[in-house]
């Protein structure tokens, strides 16, 4: 949403005439990598923190 809200805010600040760009939301599985790395990180997370607390 960012990436297209920059292109709103140039087009109005460039005062073009014409029809305003609309805001185009991603869902969260339309990138595949996103859901992999975000599982991927908690997996990592809880291993890392096993580890600690196991050496305590």
């Amino acid at each position: 949403m960012l990436s297209t809200s920059v292109i709103q805010a140039g087009f109005f600040s460039g005062q073009m005439n014409g029809e305003v760009p609309d805001i185009e939301v991603n869902g969260f599985f339309a990138n595949l990598f996103v859901p992999v790395f975000l599982i991927l990180g908690i997996i990592f997370l809880i291993y890392g923190f096993s580890k600690i607390v196991k050496n305590k």
